[in-house]
């Protein structure tokens, strides 16, 4: 038997103008739930913070695959 994890984490990139001594265009990872059996994402999460981030994505991420797995 193979285990595939159905929902993971990826990330998504949003550009940004970064303002210093010069003018910079960055661009900001964020993480996104993507499901891989439905081919879309689930939840985009940009709160700004990007170790907030990865601890709200972790967390999502754990209570759909425990809902997953439950039916």
């Amino acid at each position: 038997m193979v285990r595939c994890e159905r929902f993971v984490i990826e990330f998504n990139f949003n550009k940004r103008n970064i303002y210093g001594d010069e003018y910079v265009q960055g661009y900001v990872p964020h993480p996104v739930i993507h499901d891989r059996v439905m081919k879309q994402d689930i939840v985009e999460i940009n709160t700004g913070d990007s170790d907030r981030d990865m601890e709200l994505a972790e967390a999502i991420l754990t209570m759909l695959n425990i809902k997953f797995m439950g039916e």
